[in-house]
């Protein structure tokens, strides 16, 4: 019916008397449903086969749409093996098996228990009603939903996280639906833990390099390679990973928050607007929820950042490192540069997802209304998106991380705040020093995406 709607709207499209081609795509794209310049065209070619006409005439679509009623009797005839009226679990897994699918009872079970069932605890069967809303008049936000979960939150570039789940915002009157929504949600937290945990020890030597240029631009001096090879001579291939396990230390509670908090936030929402939430609620909750992550895996980035930055005397471990913190600075010393930190989160999502919206639409309005985007273009447009986030915000960080070093005492220049770490480092070193280290940031971009997306 939404299909049906947004094609005859006068507001969508001009009163013709038939459905061409074009109406068929804006109705596409104003549901955001997944199709294909091919299933668009694979479409049309249906109804002209089914009624040897085009354009779309109302009358042809009523019989398209018959006639696909037609094949879903068929279809649901083949499943009732009994010829009971229904599909029982038996017949669904005969079905399953036939098709290659090897899926476990339990996990039928789960299939089944989605739809409207009738039957006891211990039978569940789908009446031919069932099936057809099943197949015909699910909600499109079932299709939505893990496009907007997967497209634009697969990457990790070890800077603000913003891979977290975004749901369609319709509450479900079914509890079991929502407790595969929450399974679907734990296991894209334990695939996005894993994923950035891999990512980021692959692009480690990277970002040692990058947070060195932004505290002493002066050890840069040389330059990128040249400097990699001095810090491998001089610490060896572990010199170059310095500092990552903090890094992997904070993905979990920093993950495991945003979770909690935007799932609590979503349902406070959707009580009481008692159902959908609109877009503007999203990109608050999923502000909220980063910032709180952030809040409390900052000691560890900063305990990271001390351990990073090290180059000249002993070295110190992640343990000394933080007793040297808290005996210098306390326990401030460890939220030192959370201002910064916290003033990027917003301002980097929103980029972020506008960048990367953006550039679907434009590769959709050139290639059809839907599809896959596919890993080469996904990457692309993944670290395009990254790529301009990081650049608005990169200033912040890099005061975020002077603080950071000053809490360790491993910076020159004794900085009180962020408005004054930026005033000293305009006047002293120019605004070129803002964005040291965007060399090694911007290298690792690639990798990095690539990587998250396999993983």
């Amino acid at each position: 019916m939404d299909v049906v709607n947004c094609l005859i709207s006068p507001e969508k499209n001009p009163k013709h008397g038939y459905i061409s081609e074009g109406d068929l795509k804006v109705a596409l794209k104003g549901l955001n449903l997944p199709a294909s310049e091919e299933d668009v065209q694979d479409f049309l070619a249906k109804i002209e086969d089914t009624t040897r006409a085009l354009p779309v005439t109302f009358e042809n679509f009523v019989a398209y749409a018959i006639q696909q009623e037609n094949e879903l009797v068929n279809t649901f005839k083949e499943l009732d093996k009994q010829k009971t009226g229904y599909i029982s679990l038996a017949d669904m897994k005969t079905a399953l098996q036939h098709y290659k699918f090897r899926l476990t009872d339990k996990a039928i079970k789960r299939v089944a228990s989605r739809y409207h069932i009738r039957g006891g605890k211990s039978e569940f069967i789908i009446d031919y009603a069932d099936y057809r809303d099943i197949l015909m008049v699910s909600t499109i936000n079932d299709l939505r939903d893990p496009k907007r979960i997967w497209e634009r939150a697969y990457m990790d570039l070890g800077d603000v996280d913003v891979s977290f789940p975004l749901s369609s915002g319709t509450s479900s009157k079914a509890g079991e639906r929502e407790k595969q929504k929450e399974e679907l949600l734990r296991k894209h937290l334990l695939a996005g833990t894993i994923s950035s945990a891999i990512s980021r020890s692959l692009v480690a030597p990277l970002e040692r390099l990058k947070l060195l240029s932004m505290v002493n631009p002066e050890f840069m001096k040389e330059g990128l390679f040249q400097t990699w090879a001095k810090l491998w001579q001089e610490e060896g291939v572990g010199g170059l990973f310095r500092g990552n396990l903090p890094n992997l230390m904070r993905i979990a509670p920093t993950k495991v928050v945003e979770y909690l908090v935007y799932k609590g936030l979503e349902d406070s929402f959707k009580k009481n607007k008692k159902g959908d939430i609109a877009e503007k609620d999203f990109v608050l909750m999923g502000s909220i929820a980063t910032m709180s992550g952030t809040f409390i895996s900052h000691p560890i980035d900063t305990v990271r950042t001390a351990l990073t930055t090290q180059v000249n005397g002993a070295r110190k471990g992640f343990l000394q490192s933080t007793q040297a913190i808290l005996n210098s600075k306390g326990l401030f010393g460890l939220y030192k540069g959370i201002v910064p930190n916290m003033m990027r989160v917003a301002p980097y999502a929103a980029i972020n997802f506008f960048v990367f919206d953006e550039l679907t639409k434009w590769h959709r309005q050139r290639n059809g209304p839907g599809g896959e985007l596919g890993l080469p273009l996904s990457v692309c447009y993944g670290v395009l998106a990254g790529a301009a986030a990081q650049i608005v915000v990169y200033p912040l960080e890099t005061v975020q991380r002077r603080l950071q070093a000053n809490a360790a005492q491993q910076s020159s220049v004794l900085y009180q705040n962020m408005l004054q770490a930026f005033r000293i480092i305009i006047r002293d070193e120019g605004v070129a020093s803002l964005y040291a280290g965007l060399l090694p940031n911007t290298l690792k971009l690639v990798p990095a995406a690539v990587v998250c997306i396999l993983v």
